[in-house]
């Protein structure tokens, strides 16, 4: 990758212009996912390189409430305005107009992926955003969030059928799901959580994904688990149809599609369906016609949804979340957790490496 531009700041006394030591790096935003907070992004420093690139990792949407309560439109408002103020942090020698003309590549994971998108859509006249990265997010929304109490009862049968009596796990679950049904489909949810009920900025979302005038390349990295590989024999019962059945009864509570789990339609990275990852609706073709055999990874049949600048990757194997806690599928019950995989930290090096 090129060296930043750096734009010409007032000079010293004595003439010469201040220098950064952070001049020629490259500048990685880092948007976390809800409920997150500013460390989320040490994974990928990590994988990516801690010397190679200048990390910004903001904090004005940390913790749950403020990702679910406060609308999104204000959070995007923030996160434009803080990225200023790190950005100043870093080259205090340069004035506001200069630090809006630095370039800038955008890291977004889950609703953070989100956030960087109408980032891209409402705020490209301030900040020089060069390109975007969406990480397991919810492009298209959360099929999720429309499940319904019979949903979540036949869940629960079938996990008790192999996982025994009632577990710590499944009464977190128990209690995001019952938080859900009282007040996801109330009138209040609109006060309550406005930035994860009234989802009205998923139209922004979609027209920015499918407008090609920008010209803001855009790399989407969706990720899908397959659960049967997943979960550890040692603790469960050992009939495989049971356990078979609980899979294809999580699947169908993550995409809300009838069939086999082993179809694309239901395919999921244990919190968010294939299909709101890539921010398509039930409108578009069948997944299945899009993911081409000899190349599974890379989804160049699904392009005729959206522009040349922007780019799909699945990401097979890896999790939604950037660590164990995953509130759905608990940690012990599953072998070999994958985040951030080699082939995925190359997929997103490579992406950031490529002339804008």
């Amino acid at each position: 990758m090129q060296s930043i531009p750096v734009p010409q700041a007032s000079t010293s006394e004595s003439g010469s212009r201040p220098k950064s030591r952070t001049e020629s790096k490259p500048i990685i935003v880092y948007l976390h996912g809800g409920g997150a907070d500013r460390h989320e992004v040490n994974p990928f420093i990590k994988k990516l390189g801690e010397e190679e690139f200048l990390y910004i990792s903001l904090t004005c949407r940390e913790g749950a409430f403020k990702a679910m309560h406060i609308p999104m439109e204000t959070q995007v408002k923030a996160c434009a305005k803080e990225i200023l103020k790190k950005l100043k942090e870093h080259y205090p020698m340069f004035t506001e107009q200069q630090l809006q003309t630095l370039p800038i590549h955008i890291i977004g994971n889950s609703q953070g992926g989100v956030v960087a998108c109408l980032l891209g859509a409402n705020h490209k006249n301030k900040l020089n955003i060069k390109k975007i990265i969406c990480f397991h997010s919810c492009l298209s929304g959360m099929d999720l969030m429309s499940n319904d109490g019979a949903d979540i009862r036949t869940f629960f049968n079938k996990s008790r059928e192999v996982f025994g009596h009632t577990t710590q796990w499944q009464d977190k679950f128990k209690i995001y799901a019952m938080t859900k049904i009282l007040f996801g489909t109330s009138k209040i949810a609109n006060f309550l959580f406005p930035a994860i009920s009234n989802l009205h900025y998923l139209e922004d979302v979609k027209n920015f994904l499918r407008d090609s005038t920008h010209h803001i390349p855009i790399l989407i990295v969706a990720g899908v688990v397959d659960l049967m590989e997943r979960i550890d024999p040692g603790i469960v019962n050992p009939n495989r149809n049971q356990v078979h059945n609980l899979v294809k009864e999580y699947a169908k509570i993550i995409t809300k599609k009838e069939g086999t789990a082993e179809q694309k339609d239901r395919a999921h990275d244990t919190m968010l369906s294939l299909k709101n990852q890539l921010g398509r609706t039930d409108s578009y073709d069948s997944l299945v016609e899009c993911i081409p055999e000899n190349d599974p990874n890379f989804l160049t049949a699904c392009l005729s949804v959206y522009p040349e600048n922007v780019k799909l990757y699945i990401a097979d194997k890896e999790f939604h979340l950037l660590n164990d806690d995953n509130i759905l599928i608990p940690s012990r019950c599953i072998l070999n957790h994958t985040t951030l995989s080699e082939n995925t930290v190359e997929t997103i090096r490579s992406f950031l490496l490529q002339p804008s």
